[in-house]
């Protein structure tokens, strides 16, 4: 949990002073997925990947969706965490976690960002959402918006930090065959609230894992008073 705590803290450190209080309610940003899956690769020898559902599912639940992300994906997985919600308060909203690290299976010089493989571990889900945060010297050459009779695929592209919005419509699929790296020379634009949303998402993932994270902390230090 250590890398963690340390991402949480850089990453509200550096989101929170320029977010503005829009005028206007975003209504993307306030449809919670049914899954999000945060992969902060900007360190090259170890990635830290986390699975937050935003609400309460079982261990197994939780083991199996890590077992068919690995699967799919090809990652190794190192110190796998899951946070089961067992030590919610009354009142407070259960969730469950999982994060581990892994140092295998990221390719990034390509600048495509797989996505494809992620799909298939939860195709599942109703609507899930994928958050790369990446080296600052990044080129990216990966998949924009995309639609076909399986996703509705939206991006929203930063300076270091791209968010997929995935939607399944039809979880038949054997395989998305989604196009490949891009041949541009141009990294895909922002959109003019890209930056603000970008931003926002990241507080928003940096509160919810830092309420696990206190959780697991208060988990821990309750089983070494008994």
């Amino acid at each position: 949990m250590r890398l963690l705590i340390v991402a949480v803290a850089l990453l509200v450190r550096l989101a929170l002073p320029s977010c503005a209080v829009p005028t206007k309610p975003d209504t993307k940003l306030q449809t919670m997925p049914d899954v999000l899956v945060w992969i902060d690769a900007r360190n090259p020898h170890s990635a830290f990947v986390g699975i937050i559902y935003p609400k309460l599912v079982s261990r197994t639940e939780a083991e199996t969706a890590v077992a068919a992300l690995l699967r799919e994906t090809g990652w190794v997985a190192q110190n796998i965490n899951v946070s089961d919600g067992s030590a919610t308060n009354p009142g407070e909203k259960p969730m469950t976690a999982v994060d581990f690290n892994t140092t295998a299976g990221l390719e990034l010089a390509s600048g495509y960002l797989p996505i494809e493989p992620i799909i298939k571990a939860f195709r599942n889900t109703n609507l899930m959402e994928i958050q790369y945060v990446l080296p600052q010297q990044f080129f990216f050459r990966g998949l924009g918006d995309y639609k076909n009779k399986y996703v509705q695929i939206k991006l929203v592209a930063g300076s270091n930090a791209y968010r997929y919005s995935i939607r399944v419509t039809d979880a038949s699929f054997t395989n998305l065959n989604l196009p490949g790296p891009s041949t541009s020379s141009a990294q895909t634009p922002a959109s003019p609230n890209s930056g603000y949303t970008v931003k926002v998402l990241i507080v928003l993932l940096a509160i919810i894992t830092a309420v696990i994270v206190f959780m697991i902390a208060r988990r821990a230090t309750s089983a070494r008073e008994k």
